[in-house]
């Protein structure tokens, strides 16, 4: 970071402002003939002119200096991307940005800066691929795993959003906010109009965002718009439908299956792999309502072992083990997914505006997480009560029984 020059005193200050009225005069000095365009001046000069511009608030004056260096730095390179964004220049940035190669003291921030504009510039495949690289970098780079959640949350990615939460967890801890974050993602919440808006600028920045796609069909179905739904997917090109074959048919079965299009549904998914969970679980939801319990049952649970609390597939197969007598394994697939089902409406309480001070409800939220196995959300949320009451003993007690082994 550009440093502030520290205040001087005495002979110190006279020379300070010696060298600030050399510079000053040096800024006037290029400014007034053009032909100079800086060439009698050191790099170094350059710099601190480029320093005082920033300083006085006129980052494109700065900027203009930083573009004159004969051998810039990569430190150069990432202050000059940082301004060129800052004035809304975020092509000439990621061309800045591009010069940064190798390994140099600021790779993982230009990666991640990278990342920023294409996700500021709604190009989300871009910014992964980015923030990725930032993160080979430097593992521990809140900024890069923060967002690359809000990526996967567009996408409608709940586990992939989950894990990142646990690896930011782990870093460091985490306010109300975040926590409260990282349980709606465990819970599937999504609002899908926020992720229509989202995915249709994605689309439309860089229609070969097929992710983004995907998540807009399954925003518009949510939303029961399904011819629009299907308009979307037919957009996704013939070539790029080959690579994303079950993902594309799971969409179209999800839509036939909403549309009580049971033929539709299941011509859709024909042919899906057993352990594919989206194409699984509609051939499950066929299967029962067709009354063949037995393969719905298999369905179910082939979904369970890959979203082992997937509600539809928690009360679907408890009911399908219901109905085939098996009463005692029914009742305890039932008896999970009404304790699921109460975590995700505590958490849509705490959700609405007004409810971040129950202290109630976010203690109960805790210890259901903790019955549920999910060990570090609890211990996310106790760390919250925590930081409100710190001499909460309950929070204290549950915070050491569930301290990572070797802590």
């Amino acid at each position: 970071m550009m440093k502030f020059m520290k205040p001087a005193s005495g002979w110190n200050r006279w020379i300070v402002i010696g060298a600030i009225g050399g510079l000053i005069a040096l800024a006037a000095f290029a400014a007034a003939d053009p032909r100079i365009r800086l060439s009698t001046i050191s790099d170094e000069r350059i710099r601190d002119l480029s320093q005082l511009e920033y300083r006085a608030g006129r980052a494109d004056k700065a900027v203009k200096y930083l573009t004159c260096l004969r051998k810039p730095t990569p430190v150069d390179l990432f202050f000059l991307a940082e301004m060129e964004r800052g004035i809304g220049r975020k092509d000439s940035a990621l061309r800045t940005l591009a010069r940064i190669e190798g390994e140099t003291p600021v790779s993982a921030g230009a990666r991640r800066l990278e990342g920023m504009i294409h996700h500021q510039s709604h190009r989300l495949v871009a910014a992964r691929k980015a923030l990725i690289a930032a993160l080979k970098i430097e593992p521990a780079d809140s900024s890069s795993i923060l967002e690359l959640i809000d990526i996967d949350s567009i996408w409608m990615r709940r586990f992939e959003a989950a894990q990142k939460f646990k690896q930011l967890s782990e870093i460091r801890s985490l306010p109300f906010d975040l926590t409260l974050s990282w349980s709606q993602r465990v819970c599937g919440l999504w609002n899908p109009e926020e992720i229509e808006t989202e995915t249709a600028l994605a689309v439309k920045a860089d229609p070969s965002d097929n992710d983004s796609r995907l998540a807009l069909v399954a925003a518009l179905t949510k939303q029961k718009r399904y011819d629009e739904a299907e308009a979307a997917l037919a957009a996704i090109e013939p070539e790029a439908e080959k690579a994303l074959k079950w993902e594309v048919a799971a969409a179209r079965g999800s839509i036939a299956i909403e549309r009580n299009d049971e033929e539709g549904a299941a011509k859709a998914i024909a042919g899906a792999p057993e352990d594919f969970p989206a194409a699984a679980l509609i051939r499950a939801r066929l299967a029962r309502r067709r009354g063949k319990f037995a393969e719905a049952a298999a369905g179910f649970e082939a979904v369970l072992k890959a979203e082992p609390d997937n509600r539809t597939a928690l009360e679907g197969f408890g009911l399908a083990l219901m109905s085939l007598g098996k009463k005692d394994e029914a009742k305890r697939i039932l008896d999970r997914a009404v304790i699921v089902t109460r975590f995700v409406e505590s958490i849509a309480l705490l959700s609405k505006p007004g409810e971040s001070r129950d202290d109630k409800l976010i203690r109960q939220i805790a210890a259901t997480a903790e019955k549920l196995g999910y060990v570090d959300l609890a211990r996310a949320w106790y760390k919250v009560i925590l930081e409100r009451s710190p001499l909460d003993d309950q929070a204290q007690e549950a915070i050491y029984r569930l301290r990572k082994p070797g802590i």
